[in-house]
């Protein structure tokens, strides 16, 4: 068994002085770009449903829901971010905030418009009355 994982091992090294380390950066990026595509989904719908939850109470129901929304993702993914250097035992360099200011725009306009773009998407595609021709030939 040892002897099968240890070619492997130099089939895999081949491969890469073949390539020159593109497979090994490639898969690398892959793997952030999914991380973060995961962190920013997680943190729009914390977004929407601290919207949500807040949008109607006293003095917030004057201000407008995308003002809301806008200064809760701002909020939120200043916490992510404090809370992820805090994990990672990372110190804060001060263009994290401006990054982090950034981004809350990205989470706060993915919260705010996300499934209204899914819907147009989905009416887009999927025909009007499909499902209920469906239920009707059964």
């Amino acid at each position: 068994m040892d002897a099968r994982l240890e070619r492997g091992g130099d089939k895999n090294k081949a491969c890469e002085k073949r390539i020159g380390g593109a497979y090994i950066m490639t898969v690398t990026l892959l793997g952030y770009t999914l991380n973060l595509l995961s962190i920013v989904g997680i943190l729009a719908a914390i977004v929407m449903i601290i919207t949500e939850m807040v949008k109607e109470l006293g003095i917030i129901k004057r201000i407008p829901t995308k003002l809301t929304a806008l200064v809760i993702s701002f909020v939120v993914v200043i916490s992510a971010m404090i809370f992820y250097l805090n994990m990672a035992e990372s110190a804060f360099v001060w263009w994290y905030l401006i990054a982090a200011f950034f981004a809350s725009f990205i989470v706060g306009y993915l919260s705010m418009n996300g499934w209204d773009a899914l819907y147009e998407i989905w009416k887009r595609f999927v025909p009007s009355g499909s499902f209920e021709n469906e239920r009707d030939e059964e």
